[in-house]
């Protein structure tokens, strides 16, 4: 099964880091403003208008190192695992994201490489600036 490694480093301390990769709070600054908590725990982020909503359970919270979401959603995502691993260095922090389980390498699995490579370059300017710049909006309303 092929996985997804992207790797960032950001002028933060892991405890600064962690929060944006472990909540639903976190995730609206950098992957998209449509984010909802359910009462089960998981968080469904949501993209195009809600086209597509990916389904995230948290899996392994462990502060201010690892934060796991296991994806129960998608046709390709579903059953695949987000895995954000936080160390120390001398920049701050050595984030590498490992998006773990897919069944084949495929067209999406190819795009979501350029994908998760744009959403951790706005992750590191969320966290390093402290500004909203999430990759994903909602559609504006219409206007009559």
């Amino acid at each position: 099964m092929p996985d997804i490694r992207l790797l960032v480093n950001i002028a933060r301390t892991p405890r600064d880091v962690f929060p944006f990769v472990a909540g639903a709070t976190g995730l609206t600054s950098w992957w998209t403003d449509d984010v909802k908590v359910r009462s089960d725990g998981a968080v469904e982020a949501g993209t195009g208008g809600r086209m597509q909503v990916y389904l995230l359970r948290p899996e392994t919270m462990v502060m201010p190192a690892r934060a796991a979401w296991a994806v129960e959603s998608g046709q390709e995502w579903g059953g695949t695992t987000l895995v954000f691993d936080l160390s120390p260095d001398e920049s701050g922090t050595r984030l590498l994201l490992t998006h773990a389980g897919w069944k084949k390498e495929t067209d999406v699995f190819l795009e979501c490489i350029a994908m998760w490579g744009a959403l951790l370059f706005r992750l590191k300017d969320a966290v390093e600036s402290g500004a909203d710049h999430p990759l994903f909006t909602r559609p504006a309303p219409a206007r009559g």
